[in-house]
């Protein structure tokens, strides 16, 4: 088995271990008996897996017949949740620097047709519920609405330019916790892509 199955293994604990915040996502595995009864061969059949080529990761759309396949490394952790989260919309893990539910806003901030002053309007109010202003979270929210004024006044490229010049800066002399900062708002500008 290996590193892969290794790697498939750690994925689904960590999504079942998400509980009902992973909402209706179930992880299956589904073995292959080349011997005997052949279990599962017309499933690997109909879906075109190769024996040798196992683990597979395929996505099943709900109340679709829509399937996505995996085309990355199947040891690349990061990548295959990355791949689920935006095929499942759940958040499986969370991005040093971003808020989740601001995460959400962003996208749909850069959806063709959005109403953009309705969308801020929600994040300004998001942000005035916080509470606690010693809480990191009310901060790094608040960077999604000034990212948002940077986009009504710079325009659609400015999460890309912006992004970088962060990067030219992480190049450079820097603390360690200024460099965790920058490559925190490099994760809430790929928010708004």
């Amino acid at each position: 088995y290996g590193g892969k199955h290794d790697t498939f293994k750690a994925l689904a604990k960590q999504i079942g271990d998400l509980g009902e915040a992973g909402g209706d996502f179930l992880v299956a595995w589904v073995g292959l008996q080349e011997y005997g009864d052949e279990l599962n061969k017309d499933l690997h059949e109909e879906y075109g897996i190769d024996s040798q080529k196992l683990p597979v990761y395929k996505f099943f759309k709900k109340d679709t017949q829509e399937v996505i396949d995996y085309k990355g490394a199947k040891t690349a952790k990061k990548k295959i949740l990355s791949f689920i989260e935006e095929h499942a919309g759940i958040y499986i893990t969370v991005r040093p620097g971003c808020v989740p539910k601001f995460d959400e806003l962003a996208k749909q901030y850069v959806a063709e047709g959005a109403d953009r002053p309705a969308i801020k309007a929600k994040a300004e109010e998001m942000v005035a519920a916080y509470k606690s202003s010693d809480d990191k979270e009310p901060q790094a929210a608040a960077q999604y609405i000034k990212i948002m004024d940077k986009i009504e006044a710079k325009g659609e490229n400015y999460p890309k330019e912006e992004t970088g010049r962060i990067e030219k800066l992480l190049g450079g002399s820097l603390s360690d916790a200024k460099k965790d900062d920058l490559r925190g708002r490099i994760n809430v500008l790929a928010s708004f892509s």
